[in-house]
C-alpha cells in the first residue's frame, strides 16, 4: 500500500475524524471552563493576567542577566546572505577565519598564561564536572568530591581505549599506604571499562586488573580558582611565574552575581585586548549612545612595573545617562564614575565601578579564551556589592555591551597588521604589542617566524 492509498483508507480518515471531534470536544470544554472561571472568579483572573504582563519587569528587576550570541557577523559573509547559500553560522565563522590567515599572526594559544575555562558557579556541588573545547583541546573540568576546595583539568580521553571520561562519573577510590594508612582520592571513572583517574592524572583503579600497566596516566593542567572564575595555566612544561588577581570581596561573596553575556569572536586574541591600549579609537568609534554610557573619555594606558609587568592599568572617567535626538539626559542621584581597569595577563579583565561614594560597587569582569586559532569566546559578567541593586548591576553590564559590541564587527571582518602603519598620537599601540609579546614562548614565535616586533609609519617620530 503506498502512501497516497493509505491516506484515503476509509479506516485512516475515520481515525483522522476522531481526532478532529476529540480535539474541537477539548476546545469547546476549556473555552466552557474559562468563560465560567470568569464569570465567577473575575479577580483570579485578573490576577492571571497580572502575572502575565509583570513577567518582563520581574525579570528586568530580578532576575540575572543572560545574553549568548555566536553570530555576530549578522549571517552574511562579504554581504552574501548565508541562508542563499546554505552556510550555517559556524560555517561563517570558519570562512572567515580562513579569510583572515594571511601574512603573520602571531602564535594562536599563547603558552604562559591563564585562561578562563568556566564559572566556578558551573561546578556548583561536590563531584560536579564539565566538559569544555578551549585553546584546540577537549577537557574535563571537575569538583573534588571529598575535597570540593579542589578543582581539577584534564584531557578528555580514556588512555585506555580512547573513550570519552566526560561521560563517567567522580568517584571515591580509597588507596592503602605502605604505612598501612589510607588515602582517599577523587576521581573521574571512565563509562567504558570503570577505569579510574585522580586529578593528578593517574590511574588509581581497574577493576579487573590487580596491577596498573605503564603509562595508564591522562595529561592534567594546572587549574586554580578565584573570583567565581576557574582558570587553567596553559604550559604544562613550567610553572607559572604569576596568578590570576584574587579580589577579596569576591572571594568572601561580598558581591552578587547578576549575569552575563557569551560571544564568540573570529579574531585573534591579542586584538582584543589591543582596544584598551588603542585609545584613539575610543575617541573615534566609542561616542555616546541610547542607554549607554556617556564616556568623558579620560583614558589612560599604562603597563605595570615588576613583579606585576603581567598586568596593565587603564582609567576612564563615566557618566552614566541617555542620549537621545542629540540631547544628553544624566541621572541626577548617580555622578561620573572612574572605573579602574587591570588587563591581568592575556585572557582577563577586570572593570571597577563605584557609585554613590562607594556605596554600590560593581564589578565587569571580562575574558577571553581561544577556542580555536582565530576563535575566542569573550564573557562579561557582571557583580554587585550587597546594596548595588540587580536592576542597575544590570543597566551597566548592558550599557558596557553597547560599547563592546562596536568593536565584535571590527575584529571580525580585519585581519592581524603585523606591520603597522601609526600616528605619533598610537604609540601605546607599540607599546602594548611588546608588553604581550611575554606571553608567548620564544619557541613559538621562532615557528612562527616572528623574531622582531616592529611598526612601519610614513611619520618622522
Amino acid at each position: 500500500m503506498n502512501v497516497s492509498s493509505l491516506w484515503y483508507s476509509p479506516d485512516y480518515m475515520l481515525v483522522s475524524a476522531s481526532f478532529s471531534k476529540s480535539h474541537d470536544a477539548y476546545a469547546a470544554f476549556t473555552t466552557a471552563v474559562v468563560l465560567r472561571l470568569v464569570a465567577k472568579s473575575p479577580e483570579l483572573v485578573l490576577l492571571a493576567v497580572s502575572v502575565y504582563l509583570l513577567r518582563p519587569v520581574y525579570r528586568f528587576f530580578f532576575s540575572p542577566f543572560d545574553y549568548k550570541v555566536t553570530r555576530q557577523v549578522k549571517n552574511e559573509i562579504h554581504g552574501i546572505d548565508a541562508n542563499d547559500i546554505g552556510v550555517t553560522a559556524m560555517g561563517i565563522q570558519a570562512v572567515n577565519r580562513l579569510r583572515k590567515q594571511v601574512g603573520k599572526i602571531p602564535p594562536a594559544y599563547p603558552r604562559y598564561a591563564w585562561f578562563t575555562l568556566c564559572f566556578a558557579h558551573d561546578l556548583p556541588h561536590p563531584g560536579s564536572m564539565l566538559r569544555v573545547n578551549v585553546l584546540g583541546k577537549n577537557l574535563l573540568v571537575f569538583r573534588g568530591s571529598s575535597d570540593p576546595s579542589k578543582v581539577y583539568t584534564m584531557d578528555a580521553y580514556c588512555p585506555h581505549l580512547g573513550a570519552d571520561l566526560g561521560g563517567g562519573k567522580v568517584v571515591k577510590v580509597v588507596k592503602e599506604c605502605e604505612d598501612g594508612s589510607k588515602v582517599t582520592k577523587d576521581c573521574i571513572e571512565c563509562p567504558f571499562h570503570k577505569w579510574a583517574f585522580s586529578g593528578e592524572g593517574e590511574c588509581e583503579h581497574i577493576p579487573y586488573e590487580e596491577k596498573i600497566p605503564r603509562g595508564a596516566n591522562v595529561k592534567t593542567y594546572l587549574t586554580y580558582e578565584a573570583n567565581d572564575m576557574i582558570y587553567m595555566w596553559n604550559d604544562t612544561e613550567t610553572q607559572p611565574a604569576w596568578y590570576p588577581m584574587s579580589f577579596e570581596v569576591m572571594d568572601r561573596k561580598e558581591m552578587t552575581y547578576h549575569g552575563h553575556s557569551e560571544h564568540y569572536i573570529t579574531a585573534h586574541i591579542q586584538e582584543l585586548p589591543e582596544n584598551g591600549a588603542d585609545l584613539q579609537h575610543i575617541f573615534q568609534l566609542h561616542g555616546p549612545m541610547m542607554g549607554a554610557f556617556i564616556n568623558s573619555w579620560n583614558a589612560t594606558w599604562e603597563p605595570q612595573p615588576a613583579p606585576d609587568e603581567h598586568n596593565f592599568k587603564m582609567e576612564v572617567v563615566h557618566t552614566i545617562g541617555f542620549n537621545h535626538n542629540g540631547k544628553t539626559y544624566t541621572i541626577p542621584f548617580i555622578p561620573h564614575s572612574v572605573s579602574h581597569t587591570t588587563q591581568n595577563g592575556p585572557g582577563q579583565t577586570y572593570h571597577e565601578f563605584d557609585f554613590l561614594g562607594g556605596l554600590w560597587k560593581i564589578m565587569v569582569v571580562a575574558t577571553v579564551t581561544p577556542m580555536a586559532p582565530l576563535l575566542q569566546r569573550a564573557t562579561f559578567a557582571v557583580y554587585g556589592s550587597r546594596w548595588a541593586p540587580r536592576w542597575f548591576c544590570k543597566f551597566i553590564l548592558s550599557a558596557f555591551l553597547e560599547q563592546v559590541e562596536r568593536d565584535i564587527p571590527i575584529w571580525n571582518h580585519k585581519k592581524y597588521e603585523h606591520h603597522p602603519i601609526l600616528g605619533k598620537s598610537e604609540g601605546t599601540i607599540l607599546k602594548y604589542r611588546r608588553w604581550f609579546r611575554q606571553f608567548y614562548s620564544e619557541e613559538d614565535l621562532a615557528e612562527n617566524g616572528d623574531s622582531a616586533l616592529t611598526a612601519n609609519n610614513g611619520l618622522e617620530w
